[in-house]
């Protein structure tokens, strides 16, 4: 008997940090090439809203920087179970973005 893979589809929110530093036309091609990255995914980008720059609550090191301040972003996505983990190996390797939490939406 062979098992089939359960292809469910699932919503899932992506909030991810990007430097504050950054002119708002590079922010912009970050976020440009985020959303490539979810139809390379075959992932469905449902909305994104911009949080905007916040004071963070504790230093961030990356790339040998210091951080203390990040623009916000918070996306909702839909993507197939099965094609998850190959996005957020990706979303790993981007090198922009500070940090991101990417969670299953109730």
């Amino acid at each position: 008997m062979k098992i089939v893979a359960d292809k469910k589809i699932r919503d899932y929110e992506l909030t991810f940090l990007l430097s504050s530093s950054l002119t708002s036309a590079e922010s912009k091609k970050i976020q440009e090439s985020l959303a490539s990255l979810v139809v390379k995914h075959k992932g469905e980008l449902k909305s994104q809203t911009e949080w905007g720059k916040k004071t963070l609550t504790y230093t961030i090191k990356f790339a040998g920087k210091r951080y203390n301040e990040a623009n916000y972003f918070h996306w909702l996505l839909k993507f197939e179970t099965s094609s998850l983990a190959k996005f957020e190996h990706d979303l790993r390797l981007e090198q922009s973005i500070l940090r991101y939490l990417l969670v299953l939406a109730r």
